[in-house]
């Protein structure tokens, strides 16, 4: 099984009103990104789940194939010590900070024996997927 895992983060306080023209768009890539990797499976032969980790707690509540949404931290107001701790939270105006940490939400809930960390303006090529599984047990690496 392959786990494609997206981050749903923004220090932009706007990202909580998702009808707003910037959050539409960042919205949009997002569900465009996850049809792609629907797209570019359907005729193969794994089986995959899509992880979106929402840390805004804004993603629409949306019917699509394949997804599932995580709940991240960033839309609490005090986020609880262990995850401060247990992520090495040391800056909350970080976006990147932020990704980071969804992504590791989203490994913790992943069930795939691969993990793809995507970005929601990541693509994929029809044998993209196939190719990079192929390269990670022929020449036995831990990533890519």
């Amino acid at each position: 099984m392959i786990s494609f895992i997206i981050p749903f983060a923004n220090t932009n306080d706007n990202l909580h009103n998702w009808k707003s023209p910037d959050s539409k768009m960042i919205i949009l890539s997002t569900i465009l990104a996850i049809k792609n990797i629907n797209k570019t499976l359907s005729d193969l032969e794994y089986s995959y789940e899509i992880l979106l980790v929402d840390n805004t707690n804004s993603f629409p509540n949306i019917e699509i194939p394949n997804l599932k949404i995580v709940k991240g931290l960033q839309y609490k107001k005090d986020i609880p010590k262990k995850y401060i701790t247990k992520y090495k939270i040391d800056n909350l105006e970080s976006q990147s900070m932020w990704a980071s940490m969804a992504y590791n939400i989203g490994i913790e809930n992943a069930k795939g024996d691969y993990i793809i960390l995507q970005h929601n303006d990541i693509y994929y090529h029809t044998n993209m997927i196939p190719s990079l599984i192929e390269i990670l047990e022929r020449d036995s690496l831990g990533y890519i």
